[in-house]
């Protein structure tokens, strides 16, 4: 496209519909790997606090055997 060329409404039109369609693909590409990523955090989250627990048991057992 020129510089000096005056753009007519449908071109205008145009080249709207394709930043919109452009920044909507953009969106669902974001929305797409926040929804592969949520799962994987999910998991972690509730791996690391089973983890937690049993460290916390185990931590419990020794300092009651410890009392006994």
């Amino acid at each position: 496209m020129n510089d000096d060329r005056i753009l007519e409404p449908r071109e205008m039109e145009d080249i709207r519909s394709k930043t919109s369609q452009r920044r909507i693909r953009g969106w669902l590409t974001v929305c797409g790997d926040a929804r592969m990523l949520i799962p994987w955090m999910a998991f972690a989250i509730v791996a690391d606090t089973l983890r937690l627990k049993v460290l916390s048991r185990g931590d419990l057992l020794q300092h009651h055997q410890g009392n006994v």
